[in-house]
């Protein structure tokens, strides 16, 4: 089984710099690891480049600010079932969001049903989690979680968006979000 790793990284930043090297440190038991620069890309497309260039049966996909604390990525790695570490601090539920692990099968899936993995029309890392949730529900496919793996996600604990300044693209992509499932936000 061959076990691909893509880390989506804004870079240049000093403290971001410094989290992508922790991440990358803990990763151990990878046989690819793809980096995706995401300079202005979003979150989402990079996802999809990082995806689209793995060549490994399972592909997980780890926030650059994540590190995995307890277990091994190969534990990840069920067949036809996508997979999520128990992530600290606690996150608002299970589903894949900023560390998990995708069977290469579901991915083609997702990819032939929908042509990406995310919809790329999410900008700045808000919502397309919960678009990709639904995705995954319509297509029934199997989530679930591994609580011996444990990972540890930096901003994991809730920041707001006004904290973080980033208002803007959470209410730009909660409207589309809402546009596409014709319902008002």
């Amino acid at each position: 089984m061959k076990l691909s790793v893509v880390v989506p990284h804004m870079y240049g930043l000093k403290d971001v710099d410094f989290m992508l090297k922790k991440c990358v440190k803990s990763l151990v038991g990878h046989d690819e690891l793809i980096i995706v620069a995401n300079d202005g890309l979003g979150y989402g497309a990079s996802v999809n480049l990082g995806m689209r260039l793995a060549t490994g049966d399972h592909i997980i996909v780890a926030n650059n600010d994540t590190w995995l604390t307890n277990g091994t990525l190969r534990d990840l790695a069920l067949n036809n079932v996508i997979t999520t570490p128990k992530v600290v601090p606690e996150p608002r539920d299970s589903l894949p969001r900023s560390f998990f692990c995708v069977p290469r099968i579901i991915y083609e899936d997702i990819y032939e049903k929908y042509g990406d993995f995310f919809d790329e029309r999410f900008e700045g890392g808000y919502w397309e989690d919960d678009d990709l949730h639904d995705r995954l529900w319509e297509s029934e496919i199997a989530m679930g979680t591994i609580e011996t793996v444990v990972v540890h996600h930096l901003n994991g604990g809730g920041l707001t968006m006004k904290q973080i300044g980033e208002q803007e693209y959470f209410d730009k992509n909660r409207d589309v979000y809402f546009e596409k499932k014709g319902t008002g936000g």
